[in-house]
């Protein structure tokens, strides 16, 4: 899959040596790149739902400048990957409590690009299959794997069981389709309507039991099946 990114500045000039250094880039690299631009950050802001891997910030751009739309970000997504674009380096600075991954100063220079955001996409790329996003209220938000203990399958909602909290959501297809996406990835479908983080299983017994304790439901003929999993998972780990 590609990775995903927006960039948002309002000097068209800049823009496009932005989209043709990621271009670039990603022929050299191999990596693809899913661009899209945005002019400002409040038309990005009204876009935005979660769904981009990396985001190129403006710092000075009209109506709502780099530094608060990077706030509004980061109240929404606390994961996705933030760099500054700006002329003066101290201004990127500022950025950093919102947990910017970079910044790249102007005049944009194709070898800085490389060094910086090069780092940042290959990360990324190792990255992007060890989370997923969910879609909830009409907001979008990125979740790591290593976070769910258990999603459960309610009439038409998949229910994200975390630590601390559980997450409702209807975007992240049928059960079976999120059985599919995540089995490799160390989760066991062991009742019908329940696919669990074999990460998080203490016990096996009537239930799956799990590390704090939480009971999973578990069919009769799938019990044999999940302990094999859960060895093989243990002995990789």
């Amino acid at each position: 899959m590609p990775v995903r990114v927006a960039i948002v500045e309002d000097e068209t000039e800049h823009a496009k040596i932005l989209e043709d250094f990621f271009a670039r880039y990603g022929a050299e690299r191999g990596i693809s790149c899913q661009l899209c631009r945005y002019t400002d950050g409040r038309e990005f802001l009204a876009a935005f739902r979660g769904q981009w891997d990396l985001i190129l910030l403006d710092i000075e751009m009209p109506h709502v400048n780099g530094i608060e739309t990077a706030e509004r970000i980061r109240a929404r997504d606390e994961e996705v990957g933030i760099v500054f674009v700006t002329n003066i380096a101290g201004y990127a600075i500022d950025g950093y409590r919102f947990a910017a991954s970079d910044y790249i100063v102007k005049p944009l220079k194709y070898a800085e690009f490389y060094l910086k955001i090069g780092k940042i996409l290959t990360r990324l790329s190792g990255q992007k299959d060890a989370c997923i996003v969910l879609e909830m209220r009409g907001n979008m938000r990125r979740i790591g794997l290593a976070q769910i203990l258990y999603v459960e399958a309610r009439r038409h909602y998949l229910v994200f069981h975390l630590p601390q909290e559980t997450v409702e959501t209807t975007g992240c297809g049928t059960m079976r389709e999120l059985e599919e996406r995540l089995q490799e990835k160390g989760f066991f479908r062991c009742h019908h309507s329940c696919l669990v983080n074999l990460h998080y299983v203490y016990e096996i017994g009537k239930d799956c039991v799990l590390r704090d304790g939480t009971k999973v439901p578990v069919s009769r003929g799938r019990k044999k099946e999940l302990k094999e999993r859960l060895l093989a998972f243990l002995s990789r780990e």
